[in-house]
């Protein structure tokens, strides 16, 4: 008579064998998966910059080769200069930067031409205009008397329009208030020339437009001419004529500024770190508190952390005049020099 065997389920110990290895490969394999994942969102993200760059330039083969002349974004980079109306001119006034929110709001909405209006003819899709990484989403609406227009959908605010125009930032340094020239001395040989920003011209463009404060950073570092004003530096509104070389001529960029990397540009805590300790120390001539509120968010330990901690890499898409494209990785003023570039005619 032959015996049964009784069978045998896993032990515990082979069953924490399994799980223990499950849990490894998943830690190596995971990462592996989201470089990949992140790796194909640059690449679309790439893709929709080279078509917003065809877009403009077929934009200024139709208007006798002239770039758009449209606001650099929604929020903190808006130029003023290029109004949809008198009446957002009139609201604007002469120093857009140093009005009150409810006025700001209105000076640098949906009352704007954005990059999204002005390319939209010649992309048909908007989902060109955002970013699989970003996600900053476009909206449209009537506005200021035009149907559909980027970032025009109705929401409560000061202006009554969401402003969501996309991922995207149009290269429009322009700004409502005065651009100075820079003071001597210059280039700055000490940090931190509190003397160039110190009028209240500057500090309301400064404030006004991300990519004036820019270029006022490049000015006290002597990379840019004490008096030059955007029209030498940024292809809005310029006919093609002046530029020297196109494919120097940066004119979009994707608002990541690392999120392709794997940091959240919008977290207050890379804010903090994406800035040399020389461009700090500006910074806190325009908002003194800047490095108290990094130490309060955890950022630093202490406001002289702050003060002389080295920058986090800035990684973002280029597109350019020429239609080609770039990532574009390296530092702060690898970033300058990049983004602030004379056209060379004139």
């Amino acid at each position: 008579m032959a015996l049964s065997r009784k069978r045998q389920g896993f032990t515990l110990i082979e069953l924490l064998v399994v799980i223990a290895i499950i849990a490894i490969l998943a830690a190596i394999l995971f990462p592996v998966f989201a470089r990949a994942r992140e790796a194909a969102r640059r690449a679309n993200c790439l893709s929709n910059a080279k078509q917003i760059a065809l877009a403009v330039i077929m934009y200024a083969n139709d208007y006798d080769e002239t770039m758009p002349a449209a606001s650099a974004g929604c929020g903190n980079n808006n130029g003023a200069a290029h109004p949809v109306n008198g009446y957002i001119q009139s609201v604007c006034g002469a120093a857009a930067g140093c009005l009150s929110d409810d006025q700001w709001d209105v000076c640098m909405g949906a009352g704007q031409w954005k990059i999204a209006d002005m390319a939209a003819p010649y992309v048909k899709n908007d989902g060109v205009f955002v970013c699989p990484t970003v996600k900053g989403y476009i909206s449209r609406g009537p506005a200021y008397g035009i149907d559909s227009k980027a970032g025009g959908k109705m929401d409560d605010s000061a202006d009554r329009c969401d402003d969501q125009d996309g991922s995207y930032m149009w290269f429009c340094g322009h700004t409502t208030a005065p651009q100075d020239t820079v003071t001597t001395p210059w280039p700055c040989p000490i940090v931190p020339c509190t003397g160039v920003i110190a009028t209240l011209e500057n500090q309301c463009a400064f404030s006004e437009n991300a990519l004036y404060a820019i270029m006022l950073i490049a000015k006290v570092f002597g990379v840019v001419h004490p008096a030059a004003v955007s029209d030498y530096y940024f292809a809005c509104s310029n006919p093609m004529s002046r530029f020297a070389d196109a494919g120097g001529v940066a004119v979009a960029i994707c608002n990541s500024y690392g999120a392709h990397e794997g940091y959240d540009p919008d977290s207050s805590v890379v804010r903090c770190k994406i800035f040399p300790p020389e461009l700090k120390s500006i910074m806190m001539t325009i908002a003194p508190t800047f490095c108290q509120d990094c130490v309060n968010n955890g950022a630093f330990a202490t406001v002289n952390d702050c003060l002389v901690a080295g920058a986090l890499p800035i990684a973002t898409p280029f597109a350019f005049a020429d239609g080609h494209v770039k990532y574009v990785r390296g530092d702060f003023y690898y970033y300058l020099g990049t983004a602030v570039r004379p056209l060379g005619v004139w």
